[in-house]
């Protein structure tokens, strides 16, 4: 009766925990989605720099990523969403098995949030892909 636990919910339900596994041609959408904003990025910045070297190589990584995944050489990522009860707080996780592809995905990310007038662009990109992967989840279902 004396501990902090007593009275608390048990830890484990304090956090919902869903997995959504994504549908290839959504991730395949995803991916074109991603790389055209990688390719809008680099029209924004100076041809030779060493950015500009940077975008191209995102660029053929995520071009790699896909012609992968139409080869069934890659594993399809999920989506994971943990809300909190307490707070009504949701998170989206992107789970990928693939290191090689979830530092592609992270690094192009990074690369149209850094972009000028794109801050929001990452949140963007992840928005899209949430929305798609579970309204479909849910149609489903």
């Amino acid at each position: 009766i004396n501990s902090d636990a007593f009275g608390t919910e048990d830890r484990e339900t304090d956090l919902e925990e869903r997995r959504h596994n994504i549908p290839f041609h959504v991730f395949k959408e995803f991916l074109s989605g991603l790389t055209e904003d990688v390719e809008r990025a680099k029209r924004d910045v100076e041809p030779n720099s060493p950015k500009h070297q940077q975008l191209e190589a995102t660029i053929r990584r995520l071009n790699t990523l896909s012609a992968k995944m139409e080869e069934g050489k890659a594993s399809i990522p999920r989506l994971r969403t943990l809300r909190s009860h307490k707070t009504k707080v949701s998170q989206v996780h992107l789970v990928m098995d693939d290191k090689e592809a979830k530092d592609t995905i992270q690094t192009a990310v990074q690369q149209i949030g850094a972009s000028s007038g794109q801050r929001s662009a990452p949140s963007q990109v992840m928005k899209r892909l949430t929305r798609r992967a579970t309204s479909l989840a849910a149609r489903d279902n």
